[in-house]
């Protein structure tokens, strides 16, 4: 099961980020799928989540550190370094973490905010840009500059 995020626009749902249009390109044209939906309350948080991954995708697309080179790396270290933590355990002398989801359904809207300014500066950190280089980056990337 996959889940995307869908912008309504007049009767017809379209895929609201480059992400979400990647969930949906791996089922087959004219495929009926079989939907939840939900309406997000802050749409203003759908785009910042979107912005947040854009600019994970970056920072991912531009090191070759073996630990940062995904998208899903670069969001699990800036989880770790911001210490978004749900549980940590020590097994051993090792310390494994269990980052908490960032999903809509998980994470509120003014929590949510206060992650991503903490994470659009760490991930700007490990670039060595400012803050303003990486979103103007993410915003070229997502067609919206």
């Amino acid at each position: 099961m996959k889940e995307c995020a869908l912008q309504l626009k007049g009767n017809a749902l379209f895929p609201f980020t480059e992400e979400d249009k990647e969930a949906l390109s791996e089922y087959k044209p004219n495929q009926v799928l079989k939907c939840k939906l939900q309406g997000v309350k802050k749409p203003r948080s759908l785009e910042q989540l979107g912005l947040f991954m854009a600019c994970a995708k970056i920072t991912a697309e531009n090191t070759d550190d073996p630990n940062w080179n995904t998208k899903a790396k670069v969001v699990e270290q800036v989880k770790i370094k911001v210490r978004f933590i749900e549980s940590y355990m020590v097994v051993e002398g090792n310390v494994h973490m269990k980052t908490r989801s960032i999903s809509f359904k998980n994470l509120p809207h003014m929590e949510a905010c206060n992650f991503f300014e903490q994470g659009f500066k760490e991930m700007a950190g490990f670039l060595q840009v400012t803050v303003d280089e990486l979103v103007e980056m993410a915003q070229e990337m997502m067609g919206r500059r």
